[in-house]
C-alpha cells in the first residue's frame, strides 16, 4: 500500500506472510521513529497473485479515524482505527472470492466509507458509517466476465450531482454516493481495471449517459 501523511503521522497498510498478520503501521514523520503497529487481522490470508501483497489498499484518514480495507476469510473486511491504532469498530463489507488479491482503497463521501467489491465472485459496492461501521447500502455489480476487478471508486461532482465512479467489468458506471443507486453506465474500456480513474474536482456535462 502507499503510505498516508495525517499530520505528523506517517500510516500506511502492511503484511507479515510468515506470521500471517495483516497490520497498520504508523510512524513519526521527522524521525521515522515507529509510533504504533495494530494486528489487524491473524490468519485468513486469501489466494493471491505472485506480483500482489496482502496489504495493497491504501489506507483513508478522515482526521478522526482511520480506515483499513483487507480480504480475509473470505470476505472484504473494513476496520476503523483511532490515531492512536486502537480498533474502534471492524465490519464484513461482503463475501470476497479471490483471483488475484485486493488493492481498492476506501473513499469518504460525507459520514460514510465506501469500498469497492469487485471480486472473482458476486461483485458489489458498499458504503459503511464512518462511525459505527454499519452497511448504509450494498449495490450488486454485474460480472460480464471470470475476472475480478482492482480500482479504486472516485467521487466527483458531474453535472451538478455528486456521482460515485468506477470502471472495470466492461463498464464506466456512475453510482448516487449517498444510496448506491446506478445512475447510468457506457461500455468500456476493460474489464480487469487495476488504476483509479483521473477527473477534475467539478465538470459540467451537456449530456448525461
Amino acid at each position: 500500500a502507499s503510505p498516508i501523511i495525517v499530520g505528523e503521522k506517517v500510516i500506511l497498510a502492511s503484511a507479515d506472510e510468515a506470521a500471517k498478520k495483516q497490520l497498520l503501521l504508523c510512524f513519526d514523520r521527522r524521525t521515522g521513529k515507529e509510533l504504533w503497529r495494530t494486528t489487524v487481522h491473524e490468519g485468513g490470508l486469501m489466494r493471491m497473485h505472485s506480483k500482489n501483497t496482502h496489504a495493497s489498499a491504501t489506507p483513508a484518514c478522515d482526521g478522526q479515524r482511520v480506515l483499513a480495507a483487507f480480504i480475509n476469510a473470505g470476505a472484504l473486511r473494513v476496520t476503523a482505527t483511532d490515531l492512536a491504532g486502537k480498533i474502534l469498530w471492524q465490519k464484513e463489507a461482503g463475501a470476497f472470492k479471490s483471483e488475484h488479491g485486493y488493492g481498492s482503497s476506501p473513499v469518504f463521501y460525507k459520514s460514510l466509507a465506501i469500498v469497492c467489491g469487485d471480486n472473482a465472485g458476486s461483485s458489489f459496492i458498499a458504503a459503511l458509517d464512518r462511525e459505527s461501521g454499519d452497511i448504509v447500502w450494498r449495490t450488486a455489480r454485474e460480472r460480464p466476465g471470470t475476472h475480478g476487478n482492482y480500482a479504486t471508486p472516485l467521487v466527483r461532482t458531474l453535472a451538478g450531482k455528486p456521482q460515485l465512479l468506477l470502471h472495470g467489468h466492461g463498464k464506466l458506471t456512475s453510482y448516487d454516493p449517498a444510496t448506491g443507486e446506478r445512475l447510468w453506465f457506457c461500455d468500456g474500456p476493460a474489464e480487469v481495471a487495476a488504476c483509479t480513474l483521473a477527473g477534475a474536482a467539478r465538470h459540467k456535462l451537456r449530456q448525461v449517459f
